[in-house]
């Protein structure tokens, strides 16, 4: 995969892959998790100490920034069981849709391991982001099923 990927010239969108040394990268990827505003896995953001370390420990498959006319405007990761993790700074922005397509169409999900990773991708969603759940609709995505957490 290129290291930089245009998504549309006008405006200009692209996504860039994260770079385990780029402090830019580091620092835009701590800011988008302290702005997020719906969270699954980080309801209490990290230390900038364990957000670097999370970093330099790069776990996933891939792992893009992305930037509309150079200004940090989201990012996207795809793991080994493909899940794609989705945090944009505005949700009901436009050029949410032609981003998550165009990944989802450049990049093919790992083979199917039974019990462990399924022939697709899949997203994560709090229930209560109806701005993303509606996004996701658009895009033509089923809800799969409906995961509980025990306290």
């Amino acid at each position: 995969m290129e290291k930089e990927i245009e998504i549309s010239s006008s405006p200009r969108i692209y996504l860039e892959e994260f770079e385990q040394g780029n402090n830019i990268h580091i620092d835009d990827l701590f800011f988008l998790i302290h702005n997020k505003k719906n969270n699954i896995s980080n309801v209490n953001p990290p230390s900038r100490e364990d957000h670097e370390k999370f970093c330099h420990n790069h776990p996933y498959r891939f792992w893009f920034l992305v930037y509309k006319e150079k200004r940090l405007y989201g990012s996207i990761y795809i793991t080994n069981e493909n899940s794609i993790g989705i945090n944009f700074l505005d949700m009901k922005e436009v050029s949410n849709k032609a981003i998550i397509e165009h990944v989802i169409q450049h990049i093919t999900p790992m083979p199917a391991k039974p019990s462990l990773v399924p022939s697709n991708f899949y997203c994560n969603v709090p229930p209560n982001d109806k701005e993303f759940i509606e996004l996701l609709e658009q895009i033509g995505a089923e809800v799969s099923q409906i995961s509980y957490k025990f306290k």
